[in-house]
């Protein structure tokens, strides 16, 4: 039989256990898949085995049978980790670079911490894959349990394995029991096991501590912003920050630091990543500096909401933090801010700012007891990505507000009182109300931006559909003809105005060519037709001449044909 690969279908750790006694070890530590080692060549001569560890060999185990398999290629082969005599792991530790030592001789037992120092730590974290050991704990990690192994072990730190070093093999001699037992923790890089948020009421925030061997440490908040806590949370698992409280906000911890002026870019994968400061203290940070984050939480879009507004598509912005829901100090609002607002509740855009609490100041807190400017490009998926940055001691309580633009031709704009769908007097919705467009500085631009927005392919004139009984919402468009909705294009604000509804703008738009243009054309269009359509209409009709063409001709038209016929 030739060589082949075993499929990883129900492969598991006793299956695994079979396969290394088989090849002298003493088991497996890893039972892997998806060809983790690399896929095979040849035959995939077994599939769905099903060992229960105690088998002599795999050919012992439960199987689909030889040559029978339930994977497709050699990307599914199994593989495995075995464990050598005298292999060593960590247990009772809060991750995997710490924990009691224990070594493989026979059985698994620990090992006495008399001598136990730096050098045995460094032996023991290299084995396991780690550059070094930063602590040698004895009793650290809890009581193991089997037998005490070796004692009195004595690495100069430069040895491959720890049965290199000097050791005793009989520490009960020594007076060893398992309250002795040898641990270390080894240098490994922050991870998301390495970071943690601490004080706060949920998950998804509080103080910002690092683990750094074995010990946990506090950033100082020195420069702390919302793209440093934007990569701790992407490191967390959160999807972003939606702050970067300073001064201790939850708690001081621990007292102790570990960096300090951090400054990413928010593009970084990990917080060491960033730019920062080793030596906190010489920076002169104390207690109630400690850098804290709030996360972006799954399914967080619904922490916004629009309140005080009289429909769904305007009001008071509210950011539900701590359970309570918050307004946003309006120092600095604009138009990018309350774009990515609107879009998070399922609109096209804002129309408009509105701050000063103009929907009412809401019952809840500010959410950020001072005066905040957010620098939202417009193009976020969620308020919580912009940037933002204290600038103000306090927030007079003046709440920012939206205005938001339903999808094109949903009813953020109408024509009313043409004698068709594609005419009338301009009518737009804001704040709630319908009202007109005042036709100061009105031109073909801004009335092709509206008939853009109510389905047709462009304008064809202005014209005067009557006085409208509502309010003057804009004047002074200034269009440049390219813009999505009419609220992308400058004017003089809304509801500011020197007009009276005599001035109501009007336009009469362009259906799509499939639709037929001449159907919508008014008389004197019809009877001012360029020469060049008058060129080609003559030589369609001269074409034409043919008796059952000329049925379809004006009765001018078939006179003409018939004399032109008898001349010829």
């Amino acid at each position: 039989m030739n060589w082949g690969t075993i499929c990883n279908y129900l492969w598991d750790i006793n299956d695994a256990h079979v396969v290394c006694r088989m090849l002298g070890f003493q088991e497996a530590s890893e039972a892997s898949g998806d060809s983790y080692f690399g896929g095979g060549t040849g035959s995939i001569h077994l599939s769905g085995v099903t060992c229960t560890g105690d088998e002599h060999t795999i050919f012992e185990c439960g199987h689909a049978g030889f040559g029978i398999s339930f994977c497709s290629s050699h990307s599914q082969d199994a593989g495995v980790v075995c464990i050598a005599e005298g292999d060593v792991r960590l247990a009772g530790g809060n991750n995997a670079a710490e924990g009691r030592v224990e070594i493989l001789l026979e059985e698994w037992g620990t090992i006495c911490n008399t001598r136990w120092g730096i050098d045995d730590a460094n032996v023991v974290c290299r084995m396991l894959g780690f550059e070094e050991a930063c602590k040698a704990r004895p009793a650290r990690f809890g009581e193991g349990s089997g037998l005490i192994k070796i004692d009195d072990v004595g690495c100069t730190g430069a040895e491959n394995h720890i049965r290199d070093c000097t050791h005793s093999d009989t520490p009960y001699a020594n007076g060893c029991d398992h309250s002795k037992d040898a641990g270390v923790v080894c240098d490994a890089p922050i991870n998301t096991g390495a970071l943690r948020l601490v004080g706060g009421n949920n998950a998804a925030e509080g103080r910002v501590e690092i683990q750094d061997c074995g010990d946990w440490f506090t950033i100082c908040d020195n420069e702390w912003d919302i793209n440093d806590a934007t990569v701790v949370c992407r490191m967390l698992g959160f999807k972003g920050a939606a702050g970067a409280p300073r001064s201790a906000r939850f708690g001081e911890g621990s007292g102790y630091f570990k960096i300090d002026a951090v400054g990413c870019t928010g593009a970084e994968h990990d917080i060491l990543d960033c730019t920062h400061s080793d030596t906190p203290y010489s920076n002169g940070c104390d207690d109630p500096q400690v850098a804290g984050v709030v996360c972006i939480a799954p399914g967080s879009t619904g922490a916004v909401r629009l309140a005080g507004g009289n429909n769904a598509a305007e009001g008071r912005v509210e950011i539900q933090y701590d359970g309570v829901w918050r307004t946003i100090c309006n120092d600095g609002w604009d138009i990018n801010d309350a774009n990515v607002v609107c879009r998070m509740q399922g609109f096209q855009e804002a129309s408009g700012t509105l701050g000063e609490s103009y929907f009412g100041q809401g019952t809840g807190p500010i959410l950020l007891p001072y005066s905040v400017l957010f620098f939202c490009t417009g193009t976020e998926l969620t308020i919580f990505e912009c940037a933002y940055a204290k600038f103000g001691d306090s927030c007079n309580g003046e709440g920012a507000g939206v205005v938001c633009v339903a999808p094109a031709g949903t009813g953020a704009v109408r024509l009313v009182g043409g004698n068709n769908a594609a005419e009338g007097r301009v009518e737009i919705q804001f704040n709630g109300d319908w009202g007109t467009i005042c036709d100061d500085d009105w031109d073909i631009n801004d009335a092709n931006v509206v008939c853009r927005m109510l389905g047709f392919q462009e304008a064809s004139g202005e014209a005067y559909f009557g006085e409208g009984t509502d309010p003057i919402q804009l004047s002074r468009l200034a269009c440049t003809g390219d813009e999505e909705t009419i609220f992308e294009c400058g004017h003089a604000g809304f509801g500011v105005h020197s007009c009276d509804h005599s001035k109501d703008a009007g336009v009469v738009c362009t259906a799509p060519a499939s639709t037929g243009e001449s159907d919508s054309s008014s008389s004197e269009e019809s009877e001012s037709s360029s020469s060049e359509e008058s060129d080609s209409s003559s030589s369609e009709e001269s074409d034409s001449s043919s008796s059952e063409e000329s049925d379809s001709s004006s009765s001018e038209e078939s006179a003409e044909n018939a004399a032109s016929a008898e001349s010829a």
